[in-house]
């Protein structure tokens, strides 16, 4: 399951840089696709983004049919929640609805 939080990672670098550079998230989708590839591998069948608010943004990272057992096509989320004023973004891994033994250690 760490996969799944390395397929986020790219995104949430860049998704910090952007906010710490513009005070806000990319809103646009034609830039989002720069900022949070829709990658996929073995144990990933896509990555995705949303905007939640200029301060809020969300990758949710979906787990492929290959990961096994009740994992299969799960979801966890990296929210980022930017603070304007020191131009920094606090991140927090969660998951949708994928079992809490499947977890990395980073998201329970």
């Amino acid at each position: 399951m760490s996969e799944m939080v390395l397929a986020a990672s790219a995104g949430r670098t860049t998704l910090s840089e952007a906010y710490a550079t513009n005070s806000q998230f990319p809103s646009s989708a034609s830039g989002v696709a720069d900022y949070v590839p829709n990658s996929s591998s073995q144990y990933v069948s896509a990555v995705t983004y949303t905007l939640g608010s200029a301060s809020e943004a969300v990758i949710t990272v979906t787990a492929s049919n290959k990961v096994g057992g009740s994992a299969n096509g799960t979801k966890i989320k990296l929210t980022g929640v930017g603070d304007s004023s020191k131009g920094t973004v606090a991140w927090t891994c969660s998951t949708v609805d994928m079992p809490t033994k499947y977890l990395p250690a980073s998201c329970k």
